[in-house]
């Protein structure tokens, strides 16, 4: 169920960057083989689908449903380190979307938060903010500002996840 929400906000978040419904497609093919939980998510959305509601959502996503994803705690985290500002949250809960930039690092946290609550379980707060040297001496949080900094984090967890020394 879980994958299926992911799927549908990562859908909106490609529409609402104005791409082709070619680009999309392929963008969604392509998250769906670099996320092994997606491919067997149940039921499984088809990237036809998630394309169609993407070209509807080009203006971004509504609040509600980022809200509704990601929780409270998430977005207090994101505040804590400086990943989201309320003073940007209570403008896109006036416009009553979030613009597509917002909305990718808002899911990007999300992504990383799950994997690592997957990885840690309850312990998964307290790693994030802990420096690591496997990450040049940073905290996995601090580096979830930009999609690179997101990607090394999750390479390290699945390190850890599968057991490889980190």
């Amino acid at each position: 169920m879980a994958a299926e929400k992911d799927q549908e906000l990562v859908a909106r978040v490609l529409g609402a960057l104005d791409l082709s419904d070619r680009d999309v497609a392929a963008a969604l093919r392509a998250m769906s083989a670099a996320h092994p939980e997606w491919r067997t998510a149940s039921p499984r959305v088809a990237p036809e689908r998630l394309a169609a509601a993407a070209k509807g959502l080009r203006a971004g996503l509504r609040v509600d449903d980022i809200e509704r994803q990601v929780g409270p705690q998430l977005l207090e985290l994101m505040f804590e380190h400086g990943l989201l500002t309320r003073r940007a949250w209570r403008a896109a809960r006036a416009r009553g979307a979030v613009a597509a930039p917002t909305a990718d690092r808002i899911l990007r946290v999300a992504r990383v938060v799950r994997l690592a609550e997957a990885t840690f379980g309850e312990k998964a707060s307290a790693w994030l903010e802990r420096e690591t040297k496997a990450l040049d001496d940073a905290s996995p949080i601090s580096l979830l500002d930009s999609e690179m900094g997101a990607r090394a984090v999750e390479t390290l967890l699945g390190r850890i996840d599968h057991g490889i020394a980190a």
